[in-house]
C-alpha cells in the first residue's frame, strides 16, 4: 500500500511540475505580445517561411506605391543608428502597412524585400541581423525609388 501511495504522489509531483514549466504557451499569448526581448511570443509564420533557407521565398503579393516605399526609406534613414537599433520587421510592417514581397536568409541575416506596384525593379530591402534569436536593427537599401 505504501508503494502505491508513493507512486501516486510521485506522478502527481511530475504532472504538477510539468504544468508549471516556464515555456510560454502559444495558445495563451496574443498576437504581438512581447517576451521583453524585442521578439514576439507568437511566431505563427503565416507564410510558412524556412527561416534558414537562402532561396528566395514569396511572401505577400500586395505591392505598395513607389512613393510609399520611398517615404519609409527616408523615414528610416532619418532615424539614425540609435533610433533604429530596436526596430523589428513587425515595426516596419506596422509603419508601411504591408508585409514584404519576398524573404531569404543569408550569413545570419533575414532579408525582406518590398517591391513597388509600378515596377518590380523598384524595391526596398531590409537585412535584419539575428542575435540569440532576436531579430532587430535592420540595414536598409533601396533601388529605383528615386532616393539620393
Amino acid at each position: 500500500m505504501k508503494k502505491v501511495l508513493a507512486i501516486i504522489l510521485i506522478l502527481a509531483l511530475v504532472f504538477a511540475l510539468g504544468a508549471c514549466s516556464s515555456t510560454p504557451n502559444p495558445a495563451s499569448a496574443t498576437e504581438g505580445e512581447s517576451d521583453g526581448k524585442g521578439t514576439s511570443v507568437v511566431d505563427d509564420n503565416p507564410f510558412n517561411l524556412d527561416y534558414e533557407s537562402a532561396e528566395v521565398q514569396e511572401m505577400s503579393s500586395e505591392r505598395l506605391p513607389q512613393a510609399t516605399l520611398k517615404e519609409f526609406y527616408d523615414y528610416f534613414v532619418g532615424l539614425g543608428a540609435a533610433g533604429r537599433e530596436n526596430l523589428t520587421y513587425a515595426d516596419m510592417v506596422e509603419h508601411i502597412g504591408c508585409e514584404a514581397s519576398e524573404f531569404s536568409f543569408t550569413s545570419g541575416y533575414r532579408i525582406y524585400v518590398w517591391r513597388a506596384e509600378e515596377n518590380d525593379f523598384a524595391q526596398m530591402n531590409a537585412s535584419i541581423p539575428g542575435n540569440n534569436g532576436v531579430w532587430k536593427n535592420p540595414f536598409m537599401s533601396a533601388y529605383n525609388l528615386g532616393t539620393t
